[in-house]
C-alpha cells in the first residue's frame, strides 16, 4: 500500500506547486547543463515541463548544496511519465530546471 502523507504535507506540497506556476509565468526559466543534455536526451519541450508543473505531484524535498530542490513527477503532453527537479533562486528571479528523467514513454526512442 502507498504511504499516508500527512495533511500539512500534502496541502505543501500544493501550495509549492501552485507557486510553481507562478514561477513559470513571473521568473526567468533557466536549464542548466545537467538539465539541458537531458532535456535534448529525451526529446522534451517546455511543454512537457509546463505539463508536468500543471498537472504533476511534488515527490521530494532536499537540499543537496545551498538551495532546496523540488521533485515534481507528472506527465509529458504525450503521456510520458516525466520527473524534473527544479531549484529556485529568488535573487536572480530564476527558476531552474536541475535535471528531467523519462520514467516510462508511449513509444519514445
Amino acid at each position: 500500500m502507498g504511504e499516508v502523507i500527512p495533511l500539512q504535507e500534502e496541502q505543501r506540497a500544493r501550495a509549492t506547486l501552485e507557486q510553481f506556476r507562478k514561477l513559470w509565468k513571473e521568473y526567468t526559466v533557466v536549464l542548466i547543463e545537467h538539465g539541458d543534455e537531458r532535456f535534448e536526451e529525451w526529446g522534451l519541450s517546455d511543454a512537457d515541463i509546463w505539463n508536468v508543473i500543471k498537472h504533476g505531484k511534488l515527490i521530494k524535498i532536499e537540499t543537496p548544496i545551498c538551495l532546496p530542490r523540488y521533485t515534481v513527477r507528472g506527465k509529458s503532453i504525450d503521456g510520458d511519465v516525466v520527473r524534473c527537479a527544479f531549484e529556485v533562486n529568488e535573487s536572480e528571479r530564476e527558476l531552474l530546471i536541475v535535471t528531467v528523467f523519462l520514467e516510462s514513454s508511449r513509444g519514445r526512442k
